[in-house]
């Protein structure tokens, strides 16, 4: 049987080979840059409400009709401020995502790229090789 283990990865090395999405705008990552990031990766209809909420109901949307196993890939830039609140409400978005993923038996991982490290909530995430 697959391990449907669901996993959110802090990965310190640029990644390769996999669509990458930066959370922030080149300058800031926060609520605006994140929420814009989710909508543009993940085709967000128009009507997104720019929100936590419709943010993670249109995720979970798009895991509803998942059937195979998924790896979103984020980044973070070096020199970008972070609000790092608003970067442990992504993490926590994130990892309700990979619950209700595994919940119906599907495969979803997480890898969040940076160099950073001064973000504490990356250094609660499990260290990706």
């Amino acid at each position: 049987m697959t391990d449907m283990t669901a996993t959110i990865r802090w990965r310190k090395q640029p990644l390769t080979g996999s669509a990458v999405w930066p959370l922030d705008d080149g300058r800031v990552l926060d609520k605006s840059s994140i929420l814009a990031c989710l909508a543009s990766a993940f085709d967000f209809p128009d009507y997104f409400g720019g929100n936590w909420d419709a943010a993670y109901d249109l995720l979970l949307d798009g895991l509803d009709e998942q059937t195979t196993p998924h790896t979103w890939c984020f980044s973070i830039g070096t020199q970008v401020k972070v609000n790092q609140e608003d970067l442990v409400i992504l993490i926590k978005l994130l990892s309700d995502a990979c619950d209700f993923a595994a919940s119906r038996q599907q495969l979803l991982q997480v890898v969040i790229q940076s160099e950073r490290q001064d973000l504490a909530a990356l250094q609660a995430l499990e260290l990706a090789d």
